[in-house]
């Protein structure tokens, strides 16, 4: 039986990361890990190839990483994810149009604050209070409630998107900023993709991407688009 490292290098590199995705913390087990961190090793090791393909700036990491993820291992009481400690160790911070990915950098951890959503339709009283004014100022019934209305329409919206905000599990686990979002990327504001830490898997959901993507599958898209027959697949 074929390992799944020798799967992957004879082109089932799709296949494999779905499988090895699909186990979840299953791939940290005695007789697996060492199979699914070759894998790991040898994508990045690809995705390190075409990042210098494409000509893309590139900083390799320091020599010291090895002691700092370990480091940060400790730190965290678990593990990263084999497809980022692999990143980590292979490629570390690069710079191309439309992928811009963070060195390792420990003191960048964060745990983010449990979100706070005020009650529906707190904003009732704010709304009463303008209601008044403009009746102070002559406008009638109808007048007045026309020029409110697209006000508390947008507050009523923002109830019902709270509501499902509310109902979405929090997870305290810190972040590790790993890439800017494409909002940063167009310069209009700052956000970032990360990677909740720990996460004993093969791969890891972008945090804050929106579509559910994990990262190996993202790169894959990425340098599936560049659409140069020289780059190799992951």
């Amino acid at each position: 039986m074929m390992t799944f490292l020798e799967r992957y290098q004879q082109g089932e590199e799709i296949a494999v990361w779905a499988e090895l995705t699909a186990m979840g913390e299953q791939v940290m087990a005695r007789g697996i890990r060492d199979d699914v961190r070759n894998v790991a090793m040898e994508t990045m090791r690809r995705a390190r190839v075409n990042i210098q393909t494409l000509g893309g700036e590139f900083r390799p990491p320091p020599r010291h990483t090895p002691g700092t993820i370990k480091a940060l291992e400790k730190q965290l009481r678990g593990k990263l994810p084999f497809s980022l400690h692999a990143w980590w160790l292979h490629v570390g911070e690069v710079v191309l149009p439309g992928l811009v990915v963070f060195p390792l950098n420990p003191d960048a951890l964060y745990r983010p604050q449990q979100p706070f959503y005020p009650p529906r339709r707190a904003w009732e009283t704010s709304i009463e209070a303008w209601r008044r004014q403009l009746r102070a100022e002559g406008l009638g019934p109808e007048e007045t409630e026309a020029r409110m209305a697209s006000a508390i329409a947008e507050f009523e919206a923002q109830d019902e998107e709270n509501d499902i905000l509310a109902e979405l599990p929090f997870d305290p686990r810190p972040r590790h900023p790993l890439m800017p979002d494409p909002l940063a990327h167009a310069g209009i504001k700052d956000g970032t993709w990360n990677v909740l830490l720990p996460q004993p898997t093969a791969d890891f959901l972008l945090e804050n991407a929106g579509t559910g993507i994990c990262f190996v599958p993202w790169l894959r898209q990425y340098f599936q688009a560049a659409n140069k027959p020289a780059l190799l697949p992951l």
